[in-house]
């Protein structure tokens, strides 16, 4: 699911992810958007994600900052959360 606020695209991911797949299918919904600063990637319904994804998420930040945009993570929640938390990854993301 995907919802675009003008200069924010967000996306929704659920379940169980895998790293191809979360590069896909973020790059597809922000290919041709011009004029958006933000992405947010909501993960409130995603209850794992795997060292391949964290390090996915890592690389997807560093293309979107070359570009001028700001990757925010928002909700995530149990062990996600947690694994976020480890791995500080509050010091390269805003997460709210």
């Amino acid at each position: 699911m995907e919802f675009d606020l003008g200069e924010i695209v967000g996306s929704d991911i659920q379940g169980h992810v895998a790293a191809n797949f979360f590069q896909k299918s973020l790059m597809s919904e922000i290919e041709g958007e011009k004029g958006i600063r933000e992405i947010v990637i909501n993960l409130s319904g995603v209850s794992y994600v795997d060292s391949m994804t964290l390090g996915a998420l890592v690389s997807f930040r560093s293309d979107m900052k070359k570009r001028g945009k700001e990757v925010i993570l928002k909700n995530p929640r149990g062990g996600v959360r947690k694994k976020i938390q480890i791995i500080r990854f509050d010091k390269l993301f805003k997460i709210t």
